[in-house]
């Protein structure tokens, strides 16, 4: 048996074993180290044949051979001239590589409409073409350099040969699979952040005038998470912040502390709430600016996770718009007078963006939308997220 029989019988096993809805890559992490054997091509490789397949699942029926499935999506989401897997288990389509996606679905009789399952979900904002096509291909790993550090920064990646693109001053686009931090200090000297994470506080100075008199601008992110979006914002109100920090997950508060830390900011606060319950804080407590990354369907980062389309079903998309909308009203209460109410998702369905607001301002007639936008992954290679100013 070849070893690109093996890296397929591999990839099957992977696909058989994988729980949907889990993270595919933790299943990855666990199978390689299982299998000590695999050196880092054979990893590579295997992996890029799993997500090829996620990518394109849902072009396929649920009968036929699996290995055969796993082989035509090589083929549609290669595009490179040469690829050894399939010119030794699949000849006939290696010979036709290089044909556009829209030729090799032709030829294998598949339409490309099935490759989103939830194209009528898609906000009119979205190029429904260009989104589905960029779901084919994995998109590019992002810094953000800190305030500072883009000399250090530059230095060290210049040393190692890292070869990188600069897309503005502060954002830095590299090929996937690079260990970063071996050569830098995460969170100190840079974030891994994807591009469009990184806009979605554009055009908010616009609205700060009344709270730049202020020693400190007191912000609650409120869907903390992994801390993201508290350290940008952070740097770019250049440290002039009061943070208060929450999360439905307990340890998620802990890791998060021991991240912003190591990168030198502060923490005033930090609690657990259910925020579709309740806002866990007390009445009287106000804020200059609430971040709402809101939790959702992450429609718009597919593209870098693939296998989470299957695990998501048109009624998932109902109850994420509900959660993210109780969760809107239960913060709202903490936004002070002329506040700024930043609501986030990755999401690229009007429901869990246009939708959710519009039902939030029908319902609170005080509230005003300032401003909100779609950040095109499809058009940068980089994820799509969706980002509103509100204020009351």
């Amino acid at each position: 048996m070849s070893r690109y029989h093996s890296y397929l019988k591999a990839a099957v096993t992977l696909i058989e074993t994988h729980k949907q809805g889990a993270p595919f890559a933790l299943h990855l992490k666990s199978f390689f180290s299982a299998h000590k054997k695999m050196g880092s091509k054979d990893r590579k490789i295997v992996a890029s044949v799993c997500y090829d397949y996620f990518r394109c699942k849902s072009l396929f029926s649920t009968s036929g051979n699996l290995e055969d499935k796993l082989l035509k999506a090589v083929f549609i989401c290669e595009q490179l001239k040469e690829n050894n897997l399939l010119a030794v288990l699949s000849a006939d389509l290696h010979e036709k590589l290089q044909l556009s996606i829209a030729e090799k679905l032709a030829l294998l009789n598949l339409d490309s409409k099935n490759l989103f399952a939830f194209q009528g979900e898609l906000s009119e904002q979205v190029d429904k073409d260009a989104f589905t096509q960029s779901f084919l291909k994995q998109p590019s790993l992002y810094l953000r350099i800190r305030p500072g550090r883009d000399k250090k920064v530059f230095d060290l990646l210049l040393n190692a040969g890292v070869q990188c693109e600069l897309m503005n001053q502060n954002c830095i686009k590299l090929k996937t699979g690079i260990d970063i931090a071996a050569l830098l200090q995460l969170n100190k000297d840079v974030v891994v952040q994807d591009a469009n994470s990184q806009r979605v506080f554009d055009g908010l100075d616009k609205f700060l005038t009344s709270s730049n008199a202020k020693s400190s601008i007191e912000i609650w992110d409120a869907c903390a998470a992994s801390g993201g979006k508290s350290i940008l914002i952070h740097d770019l109100l250049k440290g002039k912040v009061k943070l208060t920090l929450s999360d439905i997950r307990n340890n998620i508060l802990n890791n998060l502390s021991g991240r912003l830390g190591f990168a030198g900011i502060s923490i005033f606060k930090k609690f657990t709430t259910d925020l579709t319950k309740s806002s866990g804080l007390n009445a009287n407590e106000k804020f200059d600016m609430v971040i709402c990354d809101a939790p959702c369907t992450g429609s718009g980062t597919w593209a870098r996770t693939p296998e989470q389309q299957s695990a998501i079903s048109a009624d998932d998309i109902a109850v994420f718009a509900a959660k993210q909308l109780a969760i809107l009203q239960n913060i709202l209460p903490h936004l002070a007078q002329g506040g700024l109410l930043v609501y986030i998702t990755c999401s690229v369905f009007k429901k869990e963006n246009e939708a959710v607001l519009e039902q939030f301002m029908q319902a609170n007639k005080k509230v005003k939308l300032l401003q909100s936008q779609y950040y095109k992954g499809y058009e940068t290679a980089a994820d799509t997220l969706f980002s509103a100013i509100l204020t009351c």
